[in-house]
């Protein structure tokens, strides 16, 4: 069986090979009958007269004959290949690789352009980002001159530059280490140091009450004879005026124990005046404010005695002449606190204004 499979293959290998050659010769044979038609061919395309009248009498007639449809001489001559014209015998595929005829193909050539030219970049800076905040980063954008060509340059965030300031405690003051960067001004303090506390000597006869004073501030605590500490009082001054005129009222503290901030109201006989504003005293430092009400804030407590604000009224042009307005200060719970927000009190003692 095995030698008979084989002996087909050889079979149809031998008959593939007939019909190869067999596509060859024809395909020369029609070439060389083109080349000869082609030497016997004149400038106009017309064949010479070769022979007798009665050739040119058949080539007349052949002519004829292609004229009226009829087949003859003008049949063959029009099977007649061109010069340039490949001729695919009927049967083959010419778009088989391995049997049939390969038509020729123009191939397209395209031409590489040249290279750019190479440069040394020149970059210039097109858009420079932000630099106000050393500890954000930022983003620069740089152009070639040249090119055109763009690129982006990360700026990293800066250290900030600390300048350190140390504060020392006080009496009544802790201390802290203050830091400021000098490039921004930001600002932060750590490092704190509780208050020292007041140093104070031995009590001494002052008139009818004893006195002490604190070696480190120079405060001085006040108490009756019999040992007890001075009470602590807000006072509010007196004035005389006439109808239309400004007055100034002054309000004092006696026995501070030390306060970092208050809200006042004030009381008075609105017939006879009207509160025009209220100042603080210069030495009272820290952020105040005046509405119907007198507000002050410290981020220290403010431990004198003395004037703490200035009232100005003016008395009312239908003032009578003799009238009296008492002027008092009017606080509630909070309202008056230290730096450790513990409530101070103070016994408030009433002024008046006097109508000339």
């Amino acid at each position: 069986m095995k030698s008979e499979k084989y002996k087909i293959v050889y079979i149809a290998i031998a008959a593939i090979l007939v019909v190869s050659l067999a596509v060859i010769m024809v395909f020369t044979l029609n070439r060389g009958k083109a080349i000869r038609d082609k030497e016997t061919t004149g400038v106009s395309g017309v064949s010479e007269p070769v022979g007798d009248d009665s050739d040119a009498v058949g080539t007349k007639d052949a002519e004829t004959d292609a004229a009226t449809g009829e087949t003859g001489a003008a049949e063959e001559q029009s099977a007649t290949p061109e010069e340039d014209a490949i001729v695919v015998p009927s049967g083959i595929d010419p778009e088989d690789p391995y049997g049939g005829v390969v038509l020729p193909s123009a191939t397209d050539v395209i031409s590489e352009p040249d290279p750019p030219s190479d440069h040394s970049h020149k970059w210039v800076v097109s858009k420079e980002g932000p630099r106000d905040d050393p500890e954000k980063p930022s983003v620069d954008e740089y152009k070639c001159s040249v090119c055109g060509e763009v690129k982006r340059v990360y700026v990293p965030a800066k250290e900030h530059e600390w300048v350190d300031s140390v504060v020392a405690p006080t009496c009544s003051e802790r201390g802290y280490t203050t830091h400021k960067c000098s490039l921004c001004g930001l600002t932060y303090a750590d490092t704190f140091v509780d208050a020292s506390g007041h140093d104070f000597g031995e009590w001494t006869k002052n008139g009818a009450d004893e006195t002490r004073t604190c070696s480190r501030c120079g405060k001085v605590e006040t108490r009756s004879s019999g040992g007890e500490v001075a009470a602590r009082s807000m006072t509010v001054g007196s004035a005389e005026a006439a109808p239309g005129e400004t007055v100034s009222v002054p309000v004092a503290l006696i026995g501070n124990p030390g306060i970092c901030a208050f809200t006042l109201a004030f009381e008075y006989d609105t017939n006879v005046l009207t509160l025009d504003s209220a100042a603080p005293s210069p030495s009272l430092g820290g952020q105040f404010n005046f509405g119907t009400k007198a507000a002050w804030i410290s981020f220290s407590d403010y431990e004198k005695d003395g004037e703490i604000l200035t009232l100005y009224f003016t008395v009312n042009a239908g003032a009578s002449s003799g009238a009296a307005s008492p002027v008092s200060v009017v606080y509630g719970s909070g309202d008056i606190c230290n730096f450790n927000e513990d409530d101070v009190d103070f016994a408030v003692v009433p002024g008046t204004v006097t109508v000339k």
